[in-house]
């Protein structure tokens, strides 16, 4: 009778310990969540090697910039686009 008492203080202590890590862990990744867009979101990683990014944007047109080429678009929102030049003369011009 002894040993069924002892083994099933056992397994209730390894139960428990079981679920305060359980919840400890929950408890952390609930604790560190990013701030960006209300804090709602897992950390992700940037996706590696896009192309295009996005510098900037309004309700009618976005700057993107071709990282590989270095070209900077402008693309509108009625689905018309331009191309302005390289990155390098927008950082002359924005320096002016």
């Amino acid at each position: 009778m002894q040993e069924i008492i002892a083994q099933r203080v056992k397994i209730l202590i390894l139960v428990t310990a079981v679920l305060i890590s359980f919840l400890a862990g929950i408890l952390t990744l609930w604790l560190n969540l990013p701030k960006a867009f209300g804090g709602q979101l897992a950390p992700q990683m940037a996706q590696q090697g896009g192309r295009y990014q996005i510098a900037g944007c309004d309700s009618n047109s976005a700057w993107i910039i071709d990282t590989v080429l270095g070209d900077v678009f402008i693309i509108y929102a009625n689905g018309k686009w331009k191309e302005v030049g390289s990155i390098m003369d927008e950082k002359k011009r924005i320096k002016k």
